[in-house]
């Protein structure tokens, strides 16, 4: 009787679950999907990182005050974007990822407008003392 037992109960693998089709839990199944997932955002990022570097080193030099403020009004939008994740998110690695977003754009911004406010400070004539 023993036997007859043994054989009817399905075998076990080491995770827990049955062999066959539904030997692997639905979280390896997620797990393959985000590291697809990581490898598409990641070759979509190297790839906007090469273009944008090319492009940056074609621009004249003329453009490079106007491209600077186009590039303030950008990270503006990204510290309210990443303001508005920070407050509507619960998992800890978007909050992550939305603070050193609000960090660098904020550096971006408040940089950008000391160099624009440098740059106006030598276009400004110096006033003269009267009488001399």
């Amino acid at each position: 009787m023993f036997a007859r037992e043994h054989a009817a109960r399905p075998r076990i693998v080491a995770n827990g679950h049955p062999p066959g089709p539904y030997a692997y839990p639905a979280s390896a199944a997620r797990s393959v999907a985000l590291s697809a997932q990581l490898i598409a955002s990641l070759t979509i990022f190297a790839l906007a990182a090469f273009l944008g570097f090319e492009l940056i080193s074609r621009v004249p030099t003329l453009l490079h005050t106007p491209l600077m403020s186009g590039t303030n009004a950008i990270s503006g939008i990204i510290v309210v974007g990443a303001i508005l994740v920070l407050g509507s998110s619960d998992v800890l690695l978007e909050q992550v990822l939305a603070f050193v977003a609000l960090v660098f754009a904020t550096v971006n911004v408040v940089g950008g407008f000391l160099v624009t406010d440098r740059m106006l400070e030598m276009f400004k004539q110096q006033r003269r003392p009267p009488g001399g």
